[in-house]
């Protein structure tokens, strides 16, 4: 990840535009016609490379343990840790 405010933004963004609606599920990075990503609302929600690369090497490492909703949660929470603009939370139920 780059370590500036534009990433740390983007994968807020990403994390609150997964979870908004019906809860964290990282439904937002399916790729398909008319899917979630190609929402109005989410027009111009990015980050989704740092999630692919981050769950390509999870996943080389102990592969189907960790799911992309919860990696989506953490790099938003670590990216913004990172630039040390304050800290979020979740909730122990997202």
């Amino acid at each position: 990840m780059h370590e500036d405010m534009s990433s740390a933004a983007r994968l807020l963004r990403l994390s609150f535009h997964d979870c908004f609606v019906q809860g964290c599920d990282a439904s937002i990075l399916l790729e398909a016609e008319g899917g979630e990503a190609e929402a109005p609302g989410n027009a111009g929600v990015g980050g989704f490379e740092v999630i692919g690369a981050a769950k390509k090497r999870v996943e080389s490492l102990c592969p189907g343990v960790v799911s992309c909703a919860d990696i989506v949660m953490l790099a938003a929470r670590d990216a913004v840790a990172l630039v040390r603009i304050g800290s979020i939370q979740f909730p122990n139920n997202y």
